[in-house]
């Protein structure tokens, strides 16, 4: 089942992250980008955003990735849902940086700019545990050791 994961990970480049603060969820749909590790996904966002601010009060989150637009409305029974509980933190070293960009913009060319302005921060999430459902009534759960 791992294998499926990294798999819809690395296939798919968007997710919904959920942050919250002060009890007070907030969603935002998110270009993301995979570590080599396979329990690391980067984001890059700006400064000013509610979202960073959230992450820098309550660094933990939840992302759900999907493949509802793959399926469509006839087959929606076959659709996979993801759900990544993890904790956010600031990228600070230089060649982690570079990397994760370079992923990013690879994978998501159209946000070059905010990848490149000052104010962009990259934000990893180091993910904690899976929840995979495929369709209905079939779930895995997975928790990374050391987390």
């Amino acid at each position: 089942m791992l294998q499926k994961i990294n798999e819809l990970i690395s296939e798919m480049d968007m997710y919904v992250l959920a942050t919250s603060r002060q009890d007070r969820p907030y969603c935002s749909l998110m270009a993301y980008g995979c570590g080599r590790n396979g329990k690391d996904i980067y984001m890059v966002t700006g400064r000013g955003t509610k979202k960073f601010s959230n992450i820098m009060d309550n660094p933990y989150v939840s992302l759900m990735i999907d493949t509802r637009e793959r399926h469509g409305r006839e087959a929606r029974s076959e659709t996979l849902a993801l759900t990544v509980e993890g904790r956010c933190r600031r990228v600070e070293d230089a060649d982690e940086r570079t990397e994760a960009l370079e992923e990013l913009t690879r994978r998501h060319p159209n946000i070059r700019s905010l990848a490149e302005s000052a104010d962009a921060e990259v934000i990893c999430v180091e993910i904690s545990s899976y929840l995979l459902l495929e369709g209905l009534d079939r779930a895995f759960f997975e928790e990374i050791e050391g987390k």
